[in-house]
């Protein structure tokens, strides 16, 4: 049998799903049993009428639909990938497909799946968007920019130690983050004993409970280091007792959120 490109297909004047029985009843069990939207029947009927044109060119419904094999279902794939149809698209119609003749087979209208053995086009995997080294050195660099003016009137004393120590605070955790790869929520949830200046490792609990060592470089262990100073510093003024209850700290002396480093990176 003739096949033709799915590009090259001439237009349908009257659409397959009003014609043709047999897809007329599938479409009628995806809205009724299914409750599929409208955008869902749309994709599913021109993914299928794609099909007819290709193999049953010229043809007028109603189709032999059962006399479809894995064959014909192979030649169609590998058809629209040649016309430059993306996995995703092909994918898709790849679903549509198997779905009808499922149906088929439930409604006994057909004894096969020409498609159930097909095998789906994988899909690409992009390599991720990372920084360059100069944006990276200008992200570490950013919290220096904020430092708010010590001459400035409107910045009480108490509140400058703050501003300080966030300061020295974010510069120690866009390091961390830099030197570990952990994660945010592993880094709020970081206790201090766990970080080992003098072996440069830090341990860290992830997922799971699961517990890793992650190395530090010297940057990140001298931002810590300062990090710790204005903290201590911090919190002396708070008039707090005891001791911190992290190396990162909100205003209030509480231990900073996984958010809250969020909106901080953003701002960055």
């Amino acid at each position: 049998m003739d096949k033709t490109s799915p590009s090259s297909m001439p237009p349908i004047i009257v659409p397959l799903w009003e014609t043709d029985p047999t897809l007329i009843s599938f479409l009628k069990y995806l809205e009724g049993e299914k409750q599929a939207s409208d955008h869902t029947l749309e994709n599913y009927a021109r993914d299928i009428s794609q099909f007819a044109l290709f193999t049953w060119p010229g043809e007028k419904p109603p189709h032999s639909w059962n006399l479809v094999n894995r064959f014909s279902g192979r030649a169609f794939l590998a058809t629209i990938r040649k016309e430059g149809c993306a996995a995703t698209t092909a994918r898709r119609k790849l679903a549509s497909l198997r779905s009808f003749y499922k149906y088929m087979i439930r409604e006994e209208i057909g004894d096969i799946n020409p498609f159930s053995a097909l095998q789906l086009p994988k899909l690409e995997r992009p390599l991720p968007r990372v920084l360059s080294v100069e944006e990276v050195n200008r992200l570490l660099e950013a919290p220096r920019h904020f430092i708010p003016s010590p001459n400035d009137p409107e910045i009480a004393k108490s509140r400058d130690v703050f501003f300080r120590y966030a300061t020295a605070r974010d510069i120690a955790i866009l390091e961390i983050l830099y030197s570990t790869g952990m994660r945010l929520n592993e880094l709020a949830a970081l206790d201090e004993p766990h970080i080992d200046l003098i072996s440069g490792v830090i341990k860290v609990r992830g997922k799971g409970k699961k517990e890793r060592l992650c190395p530090l470089g010297q940057p990140a262990i001298q931002a810590i280091l300062q990090c710790r100073e204005a903290r201590d510093t911090f919190w002396i003024s708070l008039h707090k007792n005891g001791k911190p209850p992290s190396l990162t700290l909100n205003k209030h002396g509480g231990r900073i959120t996984g958010r809250s480093i969020e909106r901080m990176m953003k701002k960055y």
